[in-house]
């Protein structure tokens, strides 16, 4: 999942672009794994190019299994000085998600480079899609990279709204069932 990061401006926001990124992105990857295994919400493309993190937004999970990986992810990749910031866009975000509850939230989907002209994106976006019939919730989504936006808004998905942290957007995206 990790080798998935390299191009997604958010990644980079929460972990930084200095010192130890490898690690830094390996640990952000873990608790992404950990986080949508305690969801049910771990895809993975039949080729094992693509991966995507899509739960319930109204799972619950153990608040102790959910405290431990969040202080793994603040001590191992995100680290206390850019916490606030990202807790900040994390909140702005969440707010605005309150209207649609409960919903599909998309977290991530990334495809390895190798993968990019194969049927993994394609896979994961349909298991997407048919989970938002059979749970008649909507998929909710956000994106700070303008043509993922844009790819977005082709399948379906249309901008509720918007999320400014440093210079950087993140776009909300929601497509109903």
């Amino acid at each position: 999942m990790a080798a998935t990061f390299e191009h997604n401006p958010a990644v980079w926001f929460s972990i930084g672009n200095k010192g130890n990124r490898e690690r830094k992105a390996r640990a952000l990857a873990e608790f992404l794994i950990s986080y949508s295994i305690d969801r049910k919400g771990l895809f993975l493309s039949s080729d094992r190019n693509g991966v995507m993190v899509a739960y319930r937004s109204d799972t619950s999970v153990s608040a102790w299994r959910s405290f431990f990986h969040e202080i793994r992810l603040v001590l191992f990749a995100v680290g206390l000085v850019r916490m606030p910031r990202v807790l900040m866009r994390s909140q702005r975000i969440h707010q605005k998600q309150k209207q649609f509850a409960p919903f599909i939230h998309c977290w991530y989907i990334g495809v390895m480079e190798e993968g990019r002209h194969g049927n993994a994106a394609r896979e994961l976006q349909h298991r997407l899609f048919d989970l938002s019939r059979e749970l008649n919730l909507p998929v909710l989504a956000e994106t700070t990279i303008d043509r993922n936006k844009k790819a977005y808004e082709f399948i379906g998905f249309k901008a509720y709204g918007s999320v400014y942290s440093g210079h950087m957007v993140t776009w909300l995206l929601v497509r109903n069932p």
